[in-house]
C-alpha cells in the first residue's frame, strides 16, 4: 500500500464530483488507501450518481455533514477548513487533496497559526479554480478584496496548491511567487464523440437543417443564459438558427423566463441533462456558446468544444477571451450584452456562408502546434500525473511525464506573460 489518502469535497456541485471521483480513482490505482470525504447522500446527488458510484466500492467513505447554507463566504471557508482538518487528524492520513481550495485557502491563511493546522507529516494539496487578483476591476473594494484573499492564500502552508486558470498562475509566477508551491494543473477533459451529427440531432429531437447554438450545463446568469436567449431572439426570423439549453434553470433566470415570449427557434429544457445529452449537445451544435459575463477562470465548456471540433462564440474577457483568440477556436464577443453576442452569433453565420470556417478537430489539416499542444495539455493522463506528482514523489512511486504549460506557451506569438492581461483588448 503506497500511502492513506484523504480527498475531502463537502459539495458535489458543477464538476466537482467528476474532478473527486477521477483523482480518487486514480489514487486507487497507485495502491493508496482512500478515504473519500464527501456528503452522506453523495450517491443521491446527480454528480453522485454519475462519477462517484464505480469508485465507491474502491474507497473508505466517510459522510460529511451539510454545511449551513445561510453562511457568509468566509464563515463557510472556514467550517470547510475546520472540518477536514478533523477527518485528516482522526483518520491519520499521510496525504490529504482538496480539489476545491477557493475559500479554504484564505481561511487557512487567516488563522493565527497556519502551521498548527495539519500535523507536520501531512501533505496537503489543493487546487485552486479561481484567482480573482489577475483580473482587472474597476471597483476599488474588488480590488482590495483580491489583495487581501492573495495575502491569506500566501500565509496557508500548503505543501502544493495548483491553480486551474493560466492566467492566475503565470500571474503570480511573473512576482517570483515560489514555484514549489505554486502549479498549474490541466483542466480534466475526457470526451470522445460516439455518434455523428445527425444522430445526435435525432437523439435530441432538434431539426437537421437548423444552424444550432448549444450552450451545455446549467441555466443562469453566470453563464450568460439572459443575454444569449436575448440575442437568438433577436435575430431575424429568415436565419435557421436554433438555440438548445437543457440543464437546471435557478431560480432568477426561471422567474425572468416566465415573462418572456420566446421565440420558435429557442428550446430551453428546466432539468439535468444526463451524460449522453450532455455529449450529445456538443457533437449536434455548430456553434457552442460560452458566452459567460466577466468570467474569472477556465471553462471546461469550450475545451470540450474544442477536442470535438466545434467552435465557439465566447465572451472577449478574461482566460475565454484569451484562449479563443490565442487558439483561434472561434469568435469573441462582449458578453455583457445581448446586442454584443447579437453581432459574434451574425458574425459566426457569415463565417460559415463564406466558407473561411476553421476546423478545430485535432485531426484536421487546420490544426496548429499551437492549438494542438494546448489541446494535449488539457488531456486525462496529463491531468492525473500533474495531480498525483507530488504522491509519487513522496512515496517512491515511477515518475509519469507531465506534459508542462510551457510547451504550450512556446508556440503563441509573444509567448506566455504579460501579453495574457485578463482585460479585454482595446480596439
Amino acid at each position: 500500500m503506497a500511502g492513506s489518502v484523504l480527498v475531502f469535497e463537502p459539495n458535489l456541485s458543477g464538476h466537482r464530483a467528476h474532478y473527486v471521483g477521477d483523482l480518487a480513482s486514480h489514487l486507487c490505482s497507485l495502491g493508496a488507501d482512500v478515504k473519500l470525504a464527501v456528503p452522506e447522500d453523495a450517491l443521491e446527488q446527480e454528480g453522485g450518481r454519475v462519477f462517484l458510484r464505480d469508485v465507491f466500492s474502491q474507497v473508505e467513505h466517510i459522510g460529511t455533514p451539510a454545511i449551513r447554507k445561510d453562511l457568509s463566504a468566509m464563515a463557510n471557508a472556514k467550517s470547510r477548513l475546520e472540518m477536514v482538518a478533523e477527518i485528516a487528524s482522526s483518520t491519520r492520513v499521510k496525504h490529504v487533496y482538496v480539489p476545491y481550495a477557493d475559500g479554504l485557502a484564505q481561511a487557512w491563511g487567516a488563522q493565527l497559526r497556519p502551521s498548527a493546522i495539519f500535523r507536520p507529516d501531512v501533505a496537503v494539496e489543493g487546487l485552486m479554480m479561481r484567482g480573482v487578483f489577475a483580473y482587472t476591476s474597476e471597483r476599488l473594494r474588488s480590488r482590495l478584496a483580491s489583495v487581501c484573499s492573495l495575502k491569506m492564500q500566501k500565509r496557508s502552508r500548503w505543501t502544493q496548491l495548483h491553480y486551474l486558470d493560466p492566467l492566475a498562475w503565470t500571474w503570480l509566477r511573473e512576482r517570483g511567487w515560489h514555484d514549489r508551491m505554486t502549479g498549474l494543473l490541466p483542466e480534466l477533459i475526457d470526451v470522445s464523440q460516439q455518434i455523428g451529427r445527425q444522430e445526435a440531432r435525432d437523439f435530441l429531437k432538434v431539426p437537421q437543417d437548423v444552424h444550432l447554438v448549444c450552450c451545455p450545463g446549467g441555466v443562469s446568469g453566470k453563464k450568460g443564459s439572459r443575454h444569449l436567449i436575448e440575442a437568438i431572439n433577436r435575430i431575424d426570423t429568415s436565419m435557421p438558427i436554433h438555440l438548445l439549453l437543457i440543464g437546471k434553470i435557478e431560480h432568477r433566470m426561471r422567474e425572468w423566463l416566465t415573462r418572456q415570449n420566446l421565440s420558435s427557434r429557442i428550446t430551453v429544457q428546466d432539468r439535468f441533462s444526463n451524460s449522453d445529452e450532455f455529449a450529445a449537445m456538443f457533437v449536434a451544435a455548430d456553434t457552442v456558446a460560452v458566452c459567460y459575463p466577466r468570467h474569472v477562470g477556465s471553462a471546461s465548456i469550450l475545451l470540450i468544444a474544442a477536442k470535438l471540433g466545434r467552435r465557439v462564440v465566447s465572451s472577449d474577457w478574461g482566460w475565454l477571451g484569451w484562449a479563443t483568440r490565442a487558439f483561434n477556436l472561434g469568435i469573441t464577443c462582449d458578453a455583457t450584452s445581448a446586442v454584443g453576442i447579437e453581432l459574434a452569433m451574425h458574425a459566426r453565420l457569415a463565417e460559415i456562408a463564406s466558407g473561411e470556417e476553421v476546423s478545430v478537430h485535432a485531426n484536421s489539416p487546420d490544426m496548429t502546434d499551437a492549438r494542438a499542444a494546448f489541446l494535449e495539455f488539457h488531456s486525462p493522463r496529463n491531468h492525473r500525473a500533474h495531480w498525483t506528482r507530488c504522491y509519487r514523489d513522496l512515496h517512491g512511486l515511477q515518475t509519469e511525464t507531465c506534459f508542462q504549460f510551457s510547451e504550450v506557451a512556446k508556440h503563441l506569438d509573444n509567448g506566455f506573460g504579460k501579453s495574457t492581461q485578463a482585460r479585454k483588448p482595446k480596439p
